[in-house]
Parts: C-alpha cells; sequence; structure tokens
C-alpha cells in the first residue's frame, strides 16, 4: 500500500510540473489571422514617406547625435560586418524629467505609468544581454537583425524581481556601424513600419523601409506556404510575465576597430570564423559598443556603455573549450571512483561507507548528463564536444556509480536481491526526478531570489555530510581513500567555479561571485576537514562526552573476511 501512495505522489508531481506552467503563459494565433496582419502592414509600408522637417526624439537627440560620433578616429573607420552574437553589459536609467528635458506630443504621465506597470523598476540600475542574429536583407549594406534583450534589475536584499524580456528587430547599416532595433516585451505585436520611423535621415529612412518591406513580402511568403499544407494552423507565441505595455526604441552604436585594421582585414576576419578554410588572419579585435534604449511613451531612458560583445563563431569555441574542461572534470571522477571501488573490495569496508553520500553524486552525475546531452541535440554545433562529455557522465553515474551503490546497499542491508536492486533504483530515480523539479522551479524563480541560488548550491554540495554523520553514528573511519575525497571535492566545484568565476563563460551569467565562491569551496573544505580529523583523531573527537553512545555497531561474521578487516577503530 505504501509503495502505491508514493506512485501515486510521484505521478501528481509530474503531471504538476508537466502542466503548470509557471509564471510564463502563453496563447495561439491562426496564421490567416498573421497573414491578414502582414498584409495590412504590407500597405502601411507601401503608403511611408520620410516627415519633411521632422524633428524626430527631442527629448534625447543630443544623446543621439552623440551616439554616431566618431571623432578621434580614421576617417574611414572599420567596423563588424556581421554581428550574431551576444552584447553584455550593464545599463543605468536616465531620468528625463530631472533633467527637464522636453516631452513628446501627446505624453501623458497618468497613461505612462499604466504602461510601465510596478513589476519591473526602470528606476534602478541593472544588467542587459541582448542577443542578435543577422540576416541578409535585399540591400547589400544593410542588415536586418533579430534577437531579444533580457534586463535584469539589480537585486535588493534577497529578491531580484522579474526580467524583462523583449524581442527586437531591425536593421545594421555596415558603413558606420549603427543598430536601430524595435523592442516590445514578448508576446506583444511588433510592427515592421516602426522601423523606417527610426530613422533620421532620407537616406537611412529608404534603406530600412526597403529592407522591411523586403522582409515583410518572405514572411507573407512563408505564411502562404504553411496554409496550403494546413488551412487551420496556428502559431503559439509566449508571454511574458511582466506586465510591460511599452515599444522600446533600442540605439546600438558599435565601437570603430583600430585604425590598422582594413575592410579587407575584416571580410578575410569574419569569413574565416563563419567557414574556417585556414587563411590568416587579423586577431579577432573586441566587439564594443554604446547603447540606448528609449520608449517616448512610457518616458524611459536607459543608457549602457562599454558593452561587451561575443561573436557566435567564438561563442561556439568556447563552448568547445568547456566541453574538453567538462571532459577532463568526468574523467578524474571515473578514474577515481574506479580507484574508491577498489579499495573498498571487502564487506567490512563497504559496511563504512554511506549509501546516501553516493547516491546523491549519482542523482547529480545523471542531472549533468542530461543538460549536456540536451543540448548536444538541441545546437546542432555542439553535438559532437557535448555529446562526448555525456558519454563520460553516463559512464559514470550509470555503471560505476551505480554499481557502487548497489554493492554498498547489499552489503549494508543484507536482504534479497531484487528487493535491494528495486529499491535502489526506485530511490534513485525518484531523487533524480525531485531534483529536475526543484530545478525546474530554480529556473523560474532564481532570478527572483537569490537565496534560491544560495540554498541550491549548500544542498548539492552536502554530499560528505552523510558520511560525516555515519562515520559518528557507527564509530569508524577511513570509509573512503583521502585522495577519493580530496579529488572528487575538487573536481565537484570545478563546474560552480567556472560557471561564476569565469566573467566570459558559456553560460553567459550577468557577473562573477567571488564572494559565494570562496564561502562555497569554504563550505566543501569544512567537510573535508571534518572527514581528515575523523580519521587522524576518531570520529566522535567533536562529540560531547555526556551526549553518550550515539548507535551500537552490530557484530557480524562475514565469511572470508579477517580480523582486520572487521576491526572497528575507536
Amino acid at each position: 500500500m505504501a509503495s502505491w501512495s508514493r506512485v501515486l505522489i510521484f505521478l501528481w508531481a509530474f503531471l504538476f510540473v508537466l502542466y503548470w506552467g509557471g509564471p510564463q503563459s502563453s496563447k495561439s494565433i491562426p496564421l490567416q489571422t498573421l497573414l491578414q496582419n502582414a498584409t495590412t502592414e504590407a500597405e502601411t509600408l507601401g503608403n511611408m514617406t520620410w516627415p519633411v522637417n521632422a524633428s524626430l526624439y527631442p527629448a534625447v537627440a543630443d544623446k543621439l547625435d552623440n551616439l554616431a560620433d566618431t571623432a578621434g578616429h580614421t576617417k574611414y573607420p572599420q567596423f563588424y560586418r556581421n554581428i550574431t552574437g551576444f552584447l553584455k553589459g550593464r545599463y543605468s536609467p536616465f531620468n528625463l524629467s530631472a533633467h527637464s528635458r522636453p516631452e513628446p506630443p501627446g505624453f501623458n504621465h497618468t497613461e505612462a505609468k499604466l504602461h510601465r506597470g510596478t513589476a519591473f523598476d526602470f528606476n534602478r540600475p541593472g544588467s542587459l544581454n541582448i542577443h542578435l542574429r543577422a540576416n541578409d536583407s535585399v540591400l547589400s549594406d544593410v542588415k536586418y537583425l533579430e534577437g531579444h534583450a533580457r534586463l535584469t534589475m539589480e537585486s535588493e536584499g534577497w529578491w531580484n524581481g522579474s526580467p524583462l524580456v523583449l524581442d527586437l528587430q531591425g536593421v545594421h547599416f555596415l558603413e558606420n556601424g549603427s543598430v536601430l532595433l524595435i523592442g516590445v516585451p514578448e508576446g506583444v505585436d511588433s510592427a515592421l513600419h516602426d522601423i523606417p520611423n527610426m530613422m533620421r535621415t532620407n537616406v537611412t529612412f529608404t534603406k530600412a523601409l526597403s529592407v522591411v518591406e523586403g522582409v515583410n513580402q518572405q514572411y507573407m511568403r512563408d505564411l502562404e506556404a504553411q496554409l496550403k499544407d494546413d488551412i487551420h494552423a496556428e502559431q503559439e507565441v509566449f508571454l511574458d510575465p511582466v506586465k510591460v505595455n511599452c515599444t522600446f526604441r533600442v540605439f546600438i552604436q558599435l565601437k570603430p576597430l583600430s585604425h590598422h585594421v582594413t575592410t579587407r582585414d575584416i571580410l578575410i576576419l569574419e569569413q574565416e570564423l563563419e567557414d574556417p578554410q585556414g587563411l590568416s588572419t587579423i586577431t579577432p579585435p573586441p566587439l564594443l559598443s554604446t547603447t540606448y534604449i528609449y520608449s517616448p511613451e512610457c518616458g524611459i531612458f536607459l543608457e549602457a556603455d562599454g558593452m561587451k560583445g561575443l561573436k557566435l563563431e567564438r561563442y561556439h569555441e568556447k563552448t568547445r573549450s568547456y566541453a574538453m574542461y567538462a571532459c577532463l572534470i568526468a574523467a578524474a571522477q571515473l578514474y577515481l571512483t574506479l580507484e574508491q571501488m577498489e579499495y573498498t573490495a571487502t564487506h567490512s569496508a563497504l559496511s563504512k561507507v554511506s549509501v546516501v553520500t553516493i547516491g546523491t553524486q549519482s542523482v547529480l552525475d545523471a542531472y549533468l548528463f542530461l543538460v549536456h546531452l540536451t543540448t548536444g541535440i538541441v545546437i546542432q554545433q555542439l553535438f559532437l564536444p557535448f555529446v562526448t562529455v555525456s558519454f563520460f557522465l553516463f559512464a559514470l553515474f550509470s555503471i560505476f556509480e551505480m554499481r557502487y551503490l548497489f554493492t554498498v546497499s547489499r552489503a549494508q542491508r543484507r536482504d534479497v536481491e531484487g528487493g535491494i536492486l528495486g529499491a535502489i533504483f526506485s530511490r534513485f530515480y525518484v531523487s533524480l526526478y525531485v531534483l529536475f523539479m526543484c530545478l525546474f522551479l530554480f529556473y523560474q524563480y532564481a532570478t527572483r531570489f537569490t537565496s534560491i541560488i544560495v540554498v541550491t548550491g549548500i544542498i548539492m554540495h552536502s554530499f560528505w555530510v552523510p558520511q560525516i554523520y555515519r562515520n559518528v553514528k557507527r564509530n569508524s573511519r577511513k570509509a573512503f581513500q583521502m585522495k577519493y575525497v580530496v579529488g572528487i571535492s575538487v573536481s565537484r566545484l570545478a563546474i560552480p567555479l567556472y560557471i561564476y568565476g569565469c566573467p566570459h563563460n558559456v553560460v553567459n551569467y550577468d557577473e562573477t561571485s567571488p564572494t559565494g565562491l570562496m564561502l562555497l569551496a569554504g563550505y566543501v573544505a569544512a567537510q573535508v576537514g571534518l572527514l581528515v580529523v575523523q580519521d587522524v583523531f576518531g570520529p566522535r573527537l567533536f562529540v560531547p562526552e555526556h551526549v553518550g553512545h550515539l548507535g551500537s555497531v552490530p557484530t557480524c561474521h562475514l565469511e572470508g573476511d579477517t580480523l582486520s578487516d572487521l576491526a572497528i577503530s575507536t
């Protein structure tokens, strides 16, 4: 009866995670509706003309003028032509009212406050991450860009608040390195005609209009082709949980490259990065930019200077380096596990080992295996390196750690083999599922509650605590080889060290956390220190005498064991 209760609880939890979408929701839009909207958009674009004597964005006109200023550089500055990749930096708010900036025509403070909402505080600084994908357009000197931006406001104590994610689309002028984008919250409809309206000259207006007209026509052809296959087809769009109803104008100005760089140098470099042929190229110069985010109707202006970029090709190189790093860690753990299995070859040695300690590490390795395998399958360029990492992790947890776990449990329980095997596997996969559920919630809420990251890190790196407790309870020592304890502890800290210690990692976290890393390393080192003290001075050295006898060690006679194997140090 108890087993059936556990199964029902497991199924209810599975359905909860499967059907509960967290704070993010979605909606489905018929393709017929999208095609009608695209047709209307085409008519609007066809009737657009450059507004003569128009004064665009008077409140921030001086800042936009300074943004494109390239004074101090060569007469013909060079810029990256393909900026597919990531831009990362920090933004700070600029209070338009405090600086007595003129308000846009028809600006209403009450409506602006309602559009901004209360979930995201635009008056606080924070981090800005932009992912862009460049596409060829009908013009050779203009790229059409798509992507998204993620704004995360600076935390106050344990509460971070929800990040704001914007869908971006716009144009990149290759000659002067200027990028102009329209950004709207996820799930909010955006209009292509807003892109030409951002242009401040007749020339750029004409070019932008030609580009978006070509994009809209291609979009209509794609919708018509899909509708031929299924007249009732729908498209699902995700809605951002933050209720912000503002349209943002994103102005990005790339910093000119060194005056030694020529157009030919950039073309060869980008061609070699995209399709390596072994050509000699210059060292890739840094991709730097300044970004302004402006919403006239909401009275919001954010500025981010000195944003650092990472081209997509360089990102793939870094992922391959990470894969080699992870392979070495998994191989080291595999070697240490084999050494430990040989060290505890007898029943008396196995009786000292904590099943929870081995089980916890098995669950963590199983989760890492699935994460790397899924990443390799989803991203084609990362398939081979990440599947290699998955192979090592799979061999580690499914063959060696599970075998060791079964051997330890059988030696300690002295039960029927089939019953032990079923209990081990059921508990292992339930624990793995619980970890998945916790990490699902962690993904949904970790950006809001900084304390979740701390608590999760402590729990996942408490794998020596059960062994310390078992040593005290059984009055036993030296359950693990010291090189296994030290090696596993260091290798378990290697991934957090990379994610939170390396400022340019593939996970692309906003910033490093040296203090948190020191605390985590100190916590694991304290566990190792307790194990060393127990091995050298006795397992109950730090237990007060008045506590009394914590547990008795059962006397057992195991055939084939020597007296030295059965001896328990006091």
